[in-house]
């Protein structure tokens, strides 16, 4: 894909991601009296849900070569048993997996690197987390430290999860 065109992307959902984040923080700490700790915290987790699901569903989308773009992982077979997960269509023509692998890539530059990139935060997490540190107590401050990335990481295996499980449960 054009560098050009990549390039224009990302940046274009990085800055609707980082609005998108800018404003949810401020609707949080207006309307909800949330710390700004807990806003933070809850953005990145639900930008991780958002990474797991919409991987899984540009992958299953798009990818119509049959291979998944965790295959280096080992984890690609995972997704292949599925029904409708990254099949292979022999029937398609060389050109129209030309135009699928182009969307792919232009959706996966604008949501996940861009968008998703612009609306999670870990920088601001990081930041947050040395006050947190100092000012708050010692449980207080390793909770929010701890679980801000292991919730991360357990909503992205959600949001992996959930999208299976949508995409089987409408197969039958």
């Amino acid at each position: 894909m054009n560098l050009l065109i990549t390039t224009c992307l990302i940046a274009i959902g990085t800055g609707l991601g980082a609005c998108i984040r800018f404003l949810l923080g401020q609707l949080s700490l207006t309307y909800l009296s949330m710390p700004s700790m807990t806003s933070i915290m809850i953005i990145n987790i639900m930008g991780s849900f958002l990474m797991g699901f919409g991987f899984c569903w540009i992958e299953w989308r798009y990818r119509k070569d049959g291979l998944s773009r965790l295959k280096h992982l080992g984890r690609h077979s995972h997704f292949a048993k599925k029904a409708g997960l990254l099949e292979r269509d022999a029937t398609l023509p060389l050109v129209d997996h030309f135009r699928f692998n182009q969307r792919l890539q232009r959706l996966s530059s604008f949501w996940l690197t861009g968008f998703l990139g612009g609306f999670t935060t870990f920088s601001a997490y990081s930041l947050f987390s040395y006050p947190i540190l100092i000012e708050q107590t010692t449980l207080e401050a390793l909770s929010y430290i701890i679980l801000t990335p292991v919730l991360a990481l357990l909503f992205t295996w959600a949001g992996l999860c959930s999208f299976r499980k949508i995409k089987y449960l409408t197969k039958q």
